[in-house]
């Protein structure tokens, strides 16, 4: 069992991660106990195009760039979410990932997030509200560079 200190430190770690946002410290406490804190170097390949998907990842410190091909579709900073389209939809990857700078990562297997979110329905409701937020930031993002470079259809 976490002491006082241990929540408190955890509570402000999660306040960063906008996939935790507005969960109850034991919500926080169950999603961060669920997933697999690790580390890689940078150069490695997080996922590739095509792969099948049972996991996403937090980054929480370090790069990864997000490549279809050779063309780069985005470079995630900590705090990003990675990897949550294909485990929201069970398709195969759509693009690969790549570690960029040295990065530590929260792994959360998809069979562990559902486990989790079978018996919560607001814990449910609260992180696919935010996993659908981070797709939109990505895609807002996307639109806006894509208008920045001139293209078009």
């Amino acid at each position: 069992m976490l002491d006082q200190a241990q929540v408190s430190h955890r509570l402000k770690i999660a306040q960063k991660i906008p996939f935790l946002k507005d969960l109850s410290a034991d919500q926080v406490n169950r999603v961060l106990n669920s997933g697999k804190l690790g580390s890689m170097d940078a150069g490695n390949r997080l996922c590739k195009a095509g792969e099948h998907s049972n996991a996403m990842w937090v980054l929480l410190g370090g790069e990864l760039l997000i490549k279809d091909g050779e063309t780069i579709l985005a470079t995630l900073e900590a705090v990003d979410l990675a990897g949550e389209m294909s485990l929201i939809t069970g398709l195969p990857r759509s693009a690969t990932i790549l570690v960029t700078k040295d990065a530590v990562l929260l792994e959360i297997q998809k069979l562990r997030l559902d486990a989790l979110l079978k018996d919560d329905i607001d814990l449910e409701r609260k992180l696919y509200r935010n996993m659908l937020q981070s797709l939109c930031g990505k895609l807002r993002q996307n639109n806006a560079q894509m208008t920045q470079e001139g293209t078009t259809l």
